[in-house]
């Protein structure tokens, strides 16, 4: 019996929590517009976490990453990031009180991430001997392009979570082996997020 309650009690799915933000569903008609008019500054999204390469390989991860935060003298860089942290705080305070975690972290490294039509991203984990994260935070920017599930594949292959796209969701997880996850091929249109870590 006492066993029973500690594995109900530590159900890995209780880590990942998934927040309806209002205010960012109601800018992600506006971030898409920015998206297509700064297309310029998405750059092939590279694959990080062997210690000796950083380089871009499409048959692992075929997405296009815009690095927002990192420029302090462009105006939309600035903007759009400071509005984007303020939302991920906020959704880290509820994550925070529903895990009962007492997390001492801060939020680097945000990007606004572009799968366009068979863009996807194999199996992975977010946290690496080169980039040690604690949390991953990812917030959809819309909803209206077919495929590109977000899925969890928990320790046993046998729980795959999957998260229903909805703009203006965001997730926050643990960024360790446990949590192991991808994005399903896109099929149509294209499909925007943003993601950001916590060290």
């Amino acid at each position: 019996m006492e066993q029973e309650k500690l594995q109900i009690k530590n159900k890995l799915e209780d880590y990942i929590s998934i927040i309806d933000d209002e205010a960012a569903s109601l800018i992600s008609e506006s971030l898409v517009k920015v998206c297509k008019k700064y297309s310029s500054n998405f750059e092939v999204s590279k694959i990080i976490g062997d210690g000796k390469t950083e380089k871009p390989d499409k048959k692992i991860r075929d997405a296009y990453v815009w690095p927002i935060g990192r420029t302090m003298d462009d105006m939309v860089d600035i903007h759009w990031s400071q509005y984007i942290l303020f939302l991920l705080r906020r959704s880290l305070n509820f994550y925070k009180q529903n895990t009962k975690e007492n997390l001492d972290v801060n939020i680097s490294d945000l990007s606004i991430l572009k799968y366009e039509k068979g863009g996807h991203y194999k199996i992975h984990s977010d946290h690496h001997r080169t980039q040690p994260r604690t949390l991953s935070l990812i917030m959809f920017v819309n909803d209206d392009y077919k495929g590109g599930n977000l899925e969890f594949h928990l320790p046993d292959e046998s729980n795959i979570h999957i998260v229903e796209k909805k703009k203006g969701r965001i997730v926050i997880f643990p960024s360790n082996f446990l949590y192991r996850h991808k994005v399903q091929p896109v099929e149509e249109g294209t499909r925007y997020s943003v993601v950001g870590w916590m060290l």
